[in-house]
């Protein structure tokens, strides 16, 4: 955890600020009352009420609609299926795509746009807020006050009455992070906003600005949500893990832009993808180049990425590999074999039995360890892969045959036989070689669950063995960079 910790809970010189989800420009412009962070950090888990603790004009309603009681207990919601006691009424929808999610918050912060008069309102009691913040003493009850009200003017009062706000220690976070957004089913969810991180360790120096940038986030996240779909190739859980995809990229520009010239309020600093119609707006947008005569593909694996190409790929998946055909990379029969060879042909059905059968079929040799804890098992490879630590003969041997393979592959040269050849050299080079004669790797049709998108998996067969499933149809397929995406799948399940 972070070090700022050994002082109770204060940041010494040297300890730098946590990387959130976000980053935060430096502050400078909204001058504030001075508050000690250990009495913000306490305060943040009073309870609430309209007027008491921070000066801001809102009503008991507007604080239940962000939660209220549940504020404190707001964890327990994500096991509950009855989300009646946390919100007074269900979300009705309609839900729509993602990306016309993303471009309603664009258009909803345009600085031509009129604002209607109640969010001429909001915009005039976050003035007046923010100013009296500068002469009296403020506390982290202001974001809760405040919510409704920037959900008025920056995301069109959508998230009032869907969303639970709430300040939490930070035992309940992962390391470096000031808030996360936690989906609760059926368009409802909660911002958890990390009490220590923001107020003794802030990246910008200001807990106040960091307080704000945070939320502002986290919004952005909630509005996904609250008004798209989930499911589906147009729901907000598709593309990046993360959530910094190009529909989030385009609502926190509009919004943290618009911040910053209502309020004075600066947002996050990272530059995140956005949809080409957000860049018309940059004040410094990228100079236009001529096209030139023959231009290169935009992706260097956009060679294999055509739909003909793309089928081609799924088509030889399917097929046996040798030495003597498909991706030409240096390997041996011996290598082919140590991955599963034969296995590669027929796969274990769902049962004891069988599973155990295929193993005694596949596998030569039996795996007789030492076996450790994962603890331990986890540490060897942290290690392993230390920058400083100076690799063996063999294992540079192996990076130079990946080195060359991929540089290849990117050019268009390569088949999906490519990562079965590889595997004993990334297993020499990311895991001491010590995955070889133990692990089976083989393409599969899509067995992904309806509404789902599966890139592999890895099944046990028990006694240290596993086999390694690779999903031809959306890697090869779907996915717009298949060949990116076939070597960070085996990466994550050789893992």
């Amino acid at each position: 955890m972070l070090t700022g910790k050994t002082l109770g809970g204060r940041k010494p010189p040297h300890s730098p600020g946590p990387h959130a989800s976000h980053q935060s420009h430096d502050r400078g412009t909204i001058r504030v009352f001075h508050r000690e962070a250990k009495d913000l950090y306490d305060e943040a888990f009073y309870e609430i009420a309209p007027g008491t603790a921070t000066n801001y004009p809102c009503t008991q309603k507007e604080l239940n609609a962000s939660g209220g009681a549940n504020r404190r207990t707001a964890l327990d919601a994500r096991n509950s299926k009855n989300k009646t006691k946390w919100f007074a009424h269900p979300n009705n929808g309609p839900f729509i795509d993602a990306r016309v999610s993303a471009r309603e918050i664009f258009d909803h912060n345009n600085p031509k746009r009129t604002p209607s008069a109640a969010e001429d309102e909001a915009i005039n009691r976050l003035t007046t807020g923010l100013e009296t913040a500068g002469r009296e003493p403020w506390g982290p009850d202001l974001a809760i006050k405040a919510f409704c009200d920037l959900d008025k003017v920056f995301f069109g009062g959508r998230l009032k009455g869907h969303v639970c706000l709430t300040w939490k220690p930070d035992r309940f976070f992962r390391r470096d992070c000031f808030a996360n957004t936690f989906y609760l089913e059926d368009g409802k969810c909660v911002i958890h906003l990390n009490a220590h991180s923001i107020f003794f360790l802030p990246g910008d120096g200001s807990s106040f600005g960091q307080m704000f940038s945070t939320l502002l986030h986290e919004m952005c996240h909630a509005y996904e949500r609250v008004r798209a779909l989930e499911l589906g190739p147009t729901g907000w859980s598709v593309g990046r893990a993360d959530g910094h995809g190009r529909n989030f990229g385009t609502m926190i520009h509009a919004v943290n832009k618009r911040a910053w010239d209502l309020l004075g309020l600066k947002g996050d600093s990272t530059l995140y993808l956005r949809h080409d119609y957000a860049y018309d707006d940059d004040p410094h947008p990228a100079p236009k180049q001529p096209p030139p005569q023959n231009p290169p593909p935009r992706n260097p694996s956009r060679t294999a990425a055509s739909p003909k190409s793309r089928q081609d790929l799924r088509d030889k998946a399917s097929r046996n590999v040798s030495l003597d055909s498909g991706t030409d990379y240096t390997c041996t029969q011996s290598d082919l074999d140590a991955t599963g060879g034969l296995a590669r042909q027929e796969y274990p059905k769902d049962d004891h039995g069988d599973r155990n059968a295929c193993r005694r079929k596949w596998f030569t040799q039996p795996n007789h360890g030492p076996f450790i804890a994962p603890r331990q098992a986890c540490w060897d490879i942290f290690k392993h892969n230390d920058l400083c630590r100076k690799p063996g003969k063999l294992e540079t041997e192996a990076v130079e045959r990946l080195s060359k393979a991929i540089a290849a592959g990117r050019r268009g040269s390569w088949a999906p036989d490519l990562i079965i050849k590889a595997f004993c050299d990334l297993d020499t080079v990311f895991f001491r070689g010590r995955l070889r004669g133990h692990i089976c790797v083989r393409w599969l049709p899509d067995w992904s669950a309806p509404g789902s998108t599966t890139w592999g998996t890895t099944v046990l067969l028990g006694e240290g063995k596993c086999a390694i499933r690779l999903n031809a149809d959306t890697i090869l397929l779907d996915h717009r960079r298949p060949f990116e995406r076939m070597f960070a799948t085996v990466l994550h399940e050789m893992w």
